[in-house]
């Protein structure tokens, strides 16, 4: 209520919105941070899934055994 105050007065100072853009910055800083963090995880996951693959004997193609596309047909 009492930032709705001074807002509408028109009296707030410059370490309030100095304090108020640091909050900011820190928001801003946390959530690039996990994005970060998310993009690291997922990056290992698939570094891990492509050693996991191998060249299949039937198509000489580099995938999952299991995957492979001629065993559909």
């Amino acid at each position: 209520m009492s930032k709705i105050n001074k807002s509408a007065t028109g009296t707030v100072s410059r370490d309030e919105i100095g304090n108020l853009l640091d909050d900011f910055k820190t928001d801003i800083l946390g959530c690039l941070n996990e994005q970060l963090y998310t993009l690291k995880i997922q990056n290992k996951k698939k570094a891990k899934n492509v050693s996991l693959s191998i060249f299949c004997s039937k198509c000489r193609k580099k995938h999952f055994l299991i995957e492979c596309p001629l065993d559909s047909i």
